[in-house]
């Protein structure tokens, strides 16, 4: 009879166990991405600055923390940045989420992988990763990935084509230059805010400005653009004028330019 109560009891431990495992088994569900958005932060001559957004479903009563881990980009199935260094992110009970990570493609990388890659004005990529966390006691990853297309930003080409001198005096003449500009990014540049400086040989101009009729070069397309400044007697008035303009002058920019993305030095 004590065998008996023994057994008996063994017996409704067993299925107790058994019982709490399948509860638990049910109550464990996975959280799951319902969807990835990415957007450019910003952009410079380095690089360009990504954030992902991930919408998380938490489907769980209580609050879980995530960490994303092993997050990397891709550019032509290789990969050229690995990262785990990431902030936790809370995924709120019954509800979505969402999670943030910022990310930066160097173009010294893409230098690296690929000559036409690094040249080129824009490359296709994949940012991929996991969102790790524990439920009740057990590791989980919810994998992500998101792809699109990245900017390489690329400084405008700038070239001469005819320069004259106007109300010529012996102390100062007014720079009248007939110039060109590149754009070969995939997005319009601002270069309201550029100051130029041309080379003339004889003399260094600087300070000369737009004439304010075209404030944007489309993306891809050349722009003409008529810069005026002043040359002094002190800067090489006499030179140019006893030596004149030959071939065509160096022009260099500098102040900043407007992209979508923000202002940027050049």
């Amino acid at each position: 009879m004590k065998n008996f109560r023994i057994i008996t009891c063994t017996a409704i431990g067993i299925l107790f166990f058994l019982l709490s495992g399948c509860a638990t088994l049910g109550l464990f569900k996975r959280p799951w991405v319902e969807s990835v958005q990415a957007s450019i932060t910003g952009i410079d001559f380095t690089g360009v600055r990504l954030k992902l957004e991930m919408d998380v479903f938490n489907p769980h009563s209580f609050l879980i923390h995530a960490v994303p881990v092993q997050v990397g980009i891709a550019v032509k199935g290789k990969e050229i940045f690995k990262s785990d260094t990431a902030v936790e992110s809370s995924l709120l009970p019954n509800q979505t989420s969402t999670v943030s990570l910022p990310l930066k493609l160097a173009y010294a990388d893409l230098a690296k992988l690929d000559k036409d890659v690094s040249s080129a004005s824009q490359v296709d990529y994949l940012a991929y990763g996991a969102l790790k966390t524990h439920i009740f006691g057990t590791p989980v990853e919810i994998p992500f990935s998101r792809s699109g297309t990245l900017p390489i930003l690329r400084p405008p080409v700038l070239s001469t084509v005819k320069v004259q001198l106007a109300d010529v005096s012996l102390t100062k003449a007014r720079v009248i230059a007939d110039a060109e500009i590149e754009n070969p990014n995939v997005f319009d540049l601002g270069i309201k805010d550029l100051t130029f400086a041309m080379n003339l040989g004889s003399a260094q101009i600087t300070g000369l400005k737009p004439d304010g009729e075209t404030a944007t070069v489309t993306a891809g397309k050349r722009d003409r653009i008529i810069l005026t400044g002043e040359l002094s007697a002190g800067s090489g008035l006499i030179n140019v004028l006893m030596n004149g303009v030959s071939g065509h002058p160096e022009l260099a920019a500098s102040g900043y330019l407007q992209t979508p993305y923000g202002e940027i030095k050049l």
